[in-house]
């Protein structure tokens, strides 16, 4: 397979407004990538909620069936994405990567980071949850842009403390007080 996104480095914390061409881009990026039969990928995140601005990275799902973990990371990395580096002080541990890339739309580039993740792990209810929650209720939508603003205003630059100061957010979303995603390390921070 030609690799369909190029090598990524770990982006600066910012806030910019939801663009509508998000779930376009996505469409686009599968189809490039035609995933396998064990593999399906699913949008995720803030870029998944209309009106829900961010840092403007997007979030994918690569769900995996049982067994196909190894299958999995073999095809994203021959696709072009690359593992994450030493400069991400959390990263995702091996057994449940992420990894990212820069796919090009309409010669734009565009940070795609892709979470793979097994697909009957909890995680990704969690993830559907949160999306789904924050797609029905405007308010939320509104709050959680008004949360990443402050931490961009308060001086954070790195996604990784950027992550970390979401989380009473995104917990109180949930309706949980989860400390740790499953599958996360415990200096990593956590996720939806």
């Amino acid at each position: 397979m030609d690799p369909v996104v190029a090598p990524a480095a770990k982006p600066r914390a910012d806030y910019r407004a939801w663009d509508p061409r998000y779930p376009e881009v996505v469409r686009a990026l599968v189809a490039a990538l035609q995933p396998p039969e064990f593999v399906s990928i699913e949008h995720v995140g803030g870029t998944a909620i209309p009106g829900c601005g961010g840092k403007g990275v997007i979030d994918l799902l690569a769900l995996y069936r049982d067994g196909f973990l190894e299958a999995a990371k073999t095809f994203l990395l021959g696709a072009g994405f690359g593992r994450q580096g030493p400069e991400f002080a959390r990263r995702w541990p091996e057994e449940r990567p992420m990894y990212l890339g820069v796919y090009r739309w309409n010669a734009e580039p565009v940070l795609v980071y892709v979470h793979v993740v097994h697909q009957a792990a909890d995680e990704v209810r969690r993830f559907r949850t949160f999306r789904e929650r924050l797609r029905g209720d405007r308010s939320l939508v509104e709050e959680y842009g008004r949360v990443k603003q402050g931490i961009i205003a308060g001086g954070v630059t790195d996604t990784d403390d950027y992550a970390v100061a979401k989380r009473a957010f995104m917990h109180r979303v949930l309706g949980d007080d989860h400390a740790l995603t499953p599958g996360r390390r415990a200096d990593a921070g956590g996720a939806p």
